[in-house]
């Protein structure tokens, strides 16, 4: 069975002491996809594998991995990052519906790599090939017409990566249009194979480079240096910015400086603190924020509340310029495949979200809702403000002070050092729909009736820097802050956060609607023991054609799996 090729045999780390850590373990990513060939408006569904690059196997590392895809001018057209636990994730990009024809480049990283001096990004990187079937335009110079036979001719020539793994495939010999069938897979191997499966219509379009994981090479990285400048993300992603606005300077020579926060409106959202530093510099630790979101970022605490301070994010993304080949097509290739894309772009925007599933995913919320207290608020009498509802309904929760100085408090419960049980008030941490309102006073005169619940959390948090006692969130009805003004060092902006964790197993409903899916199947991450088998359940599309089963992976030992199998659906 094939290993992994080169491992580093004498790396030279050069770590300065930007901030505290053990020496970080060398990392290569691969990203296995369902399929090569996409349409623009399409859906690639990834696979992630984190290697170490000191052995064999997966890395334990990171928990996020950044996946780009780039065109050949080095416009980054799609960008994913993937959690990953134990070297393993998924995740997904969505292809713009404008994207032009042509072939693009993919490749994937983690946040230690950009601390390796001279890394190449494009290094185990692979391309995949796009059409779009509503508009005409292709890269530039990078698309190339030529007569089917010649296509015929440069598509056999195309070699494929070589199969290996103790592995096997069972797919049924043939199957009607429509209907139900297995597909088996088994481990006859002795370690633990971790998998991902795809099953998808084979497209007539040639791969220029047709790789599978067992041409994942890492190379020989004897004598690189190393320069912490990113924090190595073993729990979560951080986020960088940098404090700006037009007090910037004034703010950051403060003998006390204000703290950052970030947060994500929501019943249910994200909130991170985080120190600013003497040069501005602002650095979040998150457990992960997932899904593309709002983002609210604020300075917060100032002594003077007429000092204005932003939060500027910075990119975790990189800009390469990538070695991209050109796309070949024919006339009759592009036109049967252009139609059947046109075809399976309008189903997947009607009906591939409804298709996917959730996988299992680790909660960023510090407090959960099943610890909450919870007041319905359609429970009781309504009354017109939050005062009165803070006055009449909770009564673990009271306002205290007058106008601008009123503080809203939670009755905490928590040991003492002798073990007995004390309870306190103590300033609490306020927010709204999941944001933090640090101005008290505001939310005295809120609508209660823009209102449908409040929790309450009755526990001591930590939020980075900061401490509060008790935590209250007023979740209003739509979940979306209505009618609640921030201030001018609020900023709220888009957000790109970890995918969800999804795959693509579901059997389709048709509905009345023809079954025309190019990926009929995704599973990103199967664990299969040894002389293990696994049956699989799935639909076969409504249109017949030869249909191809890849299974990508790697053992606990670190051996490379590629197999592929091949079935047809008849008419």
């Amino acid at each position: 069975m094939r290993r992994i090729a080169t491992i580093i045999a004498a790396a030279v780390l050069s770590i300065t002491a930007m901030h505290a850590q053990e020496a970080p373990v060398l990392e290569r990513t691969y990203i296995a996809t369902d399929k090569d060939a996409y349409v623009a408006g399409d859906r690639i569904w990834c696979s992630a594998f984190c290697f170490r690059a000191d052995s064999i196997g997966l890395s334990r590392q990171s928990s996020v991995a950044y996946v780009e895809l780039v065109s050949p001018t080095g416009d980054i057209f799609q960008t994913a990052k993937i959690y990953l636990d134990g070297g393993r994730g998924s995740g997904y990009l969505d292809l713009p519906e404008t994207m032009p024809t042509g072939n693009y480049r993919m490749f994937a990283f983690t946040a230690a790599n950009k601390n390796e001096v001279e890394y190449d990004f494009l290094q185990n990187s692979k391309v995949v090939s796009v059409l779009n079937a509503k508009f005409p335009a292709k890269i530039k110079d990078k698309v190339e017409i030529v007569s089917d036979e010649i296509y015929a001719q440069r598509k056999e020539k195309v070699a494929a990566d070589p199969e290996d793994g103790d592995i096997t495939i069972d797919v049924p010999r043939f199957n009607k249009g429509g209907q139900p069938f297995s597909i088996g897979i088994k481990n006859n191997g002795a370690k633990i194979a971790s998998l991902s499966v795809s099953v998808f219509h084979e497209d007539a379009i040639a791969s220029p480079e047709d790789k599978a994981i067992t041409s994942f090479v890492i190379p020989s990285v004897s004598g690189i240096r190393y320069e912490p400048r990113y924090r190595i993300e073993t729990e979560g992603e951080y986020i960088y910015g940098t404090l700006s606005g037009k007090d910037r300077d004034e703010i950051i020579q403060k003998e006390s400086m204000p703290t950052a926060y970030i947060s994500t409106p929501g019943s249910n959202g994200d909130t991170y603190t985080a120190a600013i530093h003497e040069d501005g510099s602002i650095i979040f630790a998150t457990n992960n924020i997932y899904g593309n979101k709002e983002l609210v970022t604020e300075v917060a605490d100032l002594e003077n509340a007429a000092l204005t301070g932003l939060i500027d994010l910075q990119s975790p993304f990189v800009s390469v310029d990538a070695d991209v080949p050109m796309l070949a097509l024919s006339e009759g290739i592009q036109k049967s495949v252009v139609e059947r894309g046109r075809q399976a772009q309008m189903f997947r925007m009607e009906y591939s979200d409804s298709l996917a599933q959730f996988k299992p995913r680790r909660e960023a919320f510090p407090y959960s809702d099943d610890e909450a207290i919870v007041y319905n608020l359609d429970d009781y009498t309504r009354f017109p403000t939050v005062r009165e509802v803070l006055v009449e309904i909770t009564n673990l929760v009271r306002v205290r002070g007058r106008n601008e100085k009123q503080r809203i408090q939670v009755l905490t419960k928590e040991l003492d050092g002798d073990g007995n049980l004390s309870m306190s008030w103590e300033t609490s941490l306020v927010l709204l729909d999941g944001v933090p309102v640090f101005k008290h006073f505001e939310m005295m005169d809120y609508d209660a009736m823009l209102l449908k619940e409040i929790h309450v959390w009755r526990e001591r948090y930590i939020f980075g820097n900061r401490t509060f006692y008790g935590v209250v969130n007023f979740i209003s009805k739509k979940g979306n802050m209505a009618f609640m003004d921030f201030g001018s060092n609020v900023r709220i902006v888009d957000f790109q956060g970890v995918c969800y964790p999804m795959e693509f197993t579901k059997k389709y409903a048709k509905d009345g609607k023809e079954d025309i899916r190019q990926t009929i199947f995704w599973k990103p991450e199967l664990e299969v023991a040894p002389q293990q088998s696994v049956s699989m359940e799935c639909q076969a599309p409504d249109y017949f054609g030869r249909f191809n089963v890849v299974v990508e992976g790697v053992t606990e030992d670190g051996s490379l799996i590629h197999k592929k199998a091949t079935f047809v659906v008849e008419d």
